[in-house]
């Protein structure tokens, strides 16, 4: 993933297919941290990557507003590596990225605004603590002895 920084706004460039490989595009999605979902696209930008649709949902906007949207299964490439996700299918709209997205690739995202650079960082999982046997022989426990 790609992020860079377009008239004062965070975009993402983002590989995105629907079932069939052949139907991947880069799409550039607006990074949105008020929107809880992982990816949503216009019809316009979603019909091509065929994507199999799965239902429907409801949402409130931030103007207390509800709408509802399609919600439809993808694949996004990180690495190369497809990753399924639920993609909100409006009737308009720029493409936008979501923090369930975010959440769901483990990667810290780090904006310098000042320099308006975007960096995506991957997180590396630390080793398990290896526990070293122990060597010798144990100590039985003393049994309680009986009171008489």
């Amino acid at each position: 993933m790609v992020g860079y920084f377009e008239k004062g706004h965070v975009y993402v460039e983002i590989e995105v297919s629907g079932i069939f490989p052949e139907t991947k595009r880069i799409i550039k999605a607006l990074v949105d941290t008020g929107y809880s979902g992982s990816i949503s696209l216009s019809y316009t930008h979603a019909f091509p990557l065929a994507l199999v649709l799965t239902g429907t949902k409801a949402y409130t906007l931030a103007d207390e507003s509800t709408m509802s949207c399609f919600v439809c299964i993808a694949n996004i490439y990180i690495k190369d590596k497809p990753i399924a996700i639920a993609v909100d299918i409006q009737p308009e709209g720029d493409p936008l990225i979501g923090m369930s997205l975010l959440r769901k690739i483990g990667w810290d995202m780090k904006i310098d605004f000042i320099n308006e650079k975007v960096e995506f960082i991957e997180r590396t999982r630390p080793e398990p603590t290896k526990i070293s046997p122990i060597v010798g022989k144990s100590k039985e426990t003393p049994k309680p002895k009986k009171k008489l």
